[in-house]
């Protein structure tokens, strides 16, 4: 090898993609004199590289060659894009051969899998040709083509679907040129995508788990809800309480956009003792210490015997209750989407979480208020996921990812285990009362 690369004029760069491929670099950078790039985060592997990619913004190497971070893989992943046609991938993307399709692999996936679905769903901003791997298939597809399936891919790792509807209209109307055959296979395809992503179990999973818990965390809301229409006039108390129900969910979803939104600024502000912090990360630490904060004072409220200390003044009629349910919102929405937030990284699953919870809330809320005030455990229990919740908040924002998996066990076996105390006290209240206060 070290002949043939003398013969056709030597080494310039050695681009390493992560830690676990750096192999004979050193001894060829010593023969060659040449610069070695690795990123700042995989540096450890590598520390006779001479170049740091830094960050998660494109690096220039050369003219017409770019390092693209894409953490995932390993926290410190790249790919390498030349000349808009070639992508150098490692271990982040490949082509399986059998299945004719794009790949990633879970399995080795050593840093955050949910970190390389957000990486290859920003690799989709980029044209390019062919896909050579370190590991897995090699592929060259018309950059159009490798566009839809990197996409269709994003999909199937958890990422929720785009507008379809919108993309599917816009074909009908747009007469912009190629065959009727091609269309109708993009729509195919899309429509797979959208299937794949619908039988994942995870998203069913994460939609029952954030269902229950919106329905929980927004006991206070109807609660309070419930005060303010109770000065109305009865005839108008219904109409009130769907107002303020359905403006509850409004005012979620456009909480939960604009964080969502605003979690998508991963660029570095700044690094603390090594560790970038971007706005997500600002966004998840802030959500996490929230959280926080707003789980215990509420324990401490309910173990003390305190009310909560919300003032609600009576209002000017209707208009002025469904003023003051509007503030109250606010207030009651955030710890529910940044809960979300902290569940589930998918926003079609978040959404629906909402607004299936608001429903439920709506037909349901005398009956669900009566259940939470009859067994507080239920609520504590609410309560304590939110710790749990907010410490995996603020790891994620500081780089230390927890697997959603083990939050989901946590919960799913703290709820049956509550479930199974409801019903040995349901049966123990049950049994006849004997003189003395002894249990037949």
């Amino acid at each position: 090898m070290v002949s043939w690369f003398q013969a056709t004029g030597g080494i310039r760069d050695i681009l390493l993609t992560h830690q676990d491929d750096v192999a004979d670099a050193e001894r060829y950078a010593k023969q060659f004199g040449a610069r070695v790039w690795i990123h700042e985060h995989d540096r450890a592997a590598a520390p006779f590289a001479t170049e740091i990619v830094r960050g998660r913004e494109p690096t220039p190497i050369r003219p017409g060659l770019a390092a693209l971070p894409v953490p995932g893989h390993t926290r410190g992943s790249v790919v390498f894009l030349l000349e808009d046609s070639y992508l150098f991938t490692g271990d982040s993307l490949s082509w399986d051969h059998e299945a004719k399709d794009l790949e990633a692999f879970r399995d080795a996936c050593w840093f955050s899998w949910e970190e390389q679905t957000r990486s290859l769903a920003r690799l989709a901003g980029y044209r390019f040709e062919w896909i050579l791997p370190g590991h897995g298939g090699s592929v060259r597809l018309p950059a159009d083509g490798m566009n839809r399936r990197l996409v269709a891919l994003v999909q199937r790792m958890g990422l929720p679907p785009p507008n379809f509807c919108g993309r599917w209209i816009r074909r009908a109307v747009c007469n912009c040129g190629g065959s009727r055959l091609r269309r109708v296979e993009r729509v195919r395809e899309e429509g797979v995508a959208v299937m794949a992503w619908m039988a994942n179990p995870e998203v069913w999973i994460a939609l029952a788990t954030l269902t229950v818990l919106e329905i929980v965390l927004g006991i206070d809301n109807i609660i309070f809800i419930s005060i303010l229409i109770g000065r109305l006039p009865a005839r108008e108390q219904r109409g009130a309480r769907i107002i303020g129900l359905s403006l509850a969910m409004l005012t979620r979803i456009l909480l939960l956009f604009s964080l969502v939104w605003l979690m998508r600024l991963t660029a570095p502000l700044f690094s603390v003792f090594d560790q970038e912090i971007s706005g997500r990360d600002l966004i998840l630490i802030s959500g996490g210490l929230f959280l926080l904060w707003k789980s215990t004072s509420e324990i401490h409220e309910n173990m003390e015997g305190k009310k909560p200390s919300l003032s609600i003044k009576a209002g000017s009629g209707f208009a002025g209750v469904i003023i003051q349910i509007i503030l109250i919102d606010i207030v009651f929405s955030l710890d529910s989407v940044i809960t979300a937030i902290g569940m589930s990284g998918q926003l079609a699953v978040m959404t629906a979480a909402i607004v299936i919870a608001v429903i439920v809330m709506l037909v349901l809320s005398d009956g669900i208020s009566r259940f939470v005030n009859r067994h507080p455990t239920v609520k504590m229990l609410a309560l304590s996921f939110l710790i749990l919740i907010g410490v995996a908040l603020i790891g994620d924002g500081l780089g230390m990812h927890i697997p959603k998996g083990y939050i989901y066990f946590a919960m799913a076996f703290s709820v049956l285990v509550e479930m199974m105390n409801l019903r040995i006290r349901k049966r123990h209240e049950a049994r006849p009362r004997l003189p003395g206060g002894y249990a037949d």
